[in-house]
């Protein structure tokens, strides 16, 4: 019966011990996961705008007219 107790309450340490190790690691886990999911989709912006065409900024309309003043 003693036996058994001891067994049990070595058990209870062992799987507290192990949630304790195991929490921290998992919310850093997420943490680090989001943050490189971050990354990735502040490349990926990025990048888009660099491989996005730049508007011409030369007066290609011949309908807008540009008045000299003088």
């Amino acid at each position: 019966m003693l036996r058994v107790l001891f067994i049990g309450i070595i058990a209870l340490v062992v799987i507290v011990t192990g949630l304790v190790i195991i929490f921290p690691l998992l919310l850093a886990s997420l943490f680090v996961m989001a943050l490189v999911v971050f990354v990735l989709a502040a490349i990926g912006v990025a990048v888009h705008h660099l491989l996005k065409p730049t508007p011409k900024v030369s007066n290609s309309n011949p309908r807008i007219r540009v008045k000299e003043v003088k």
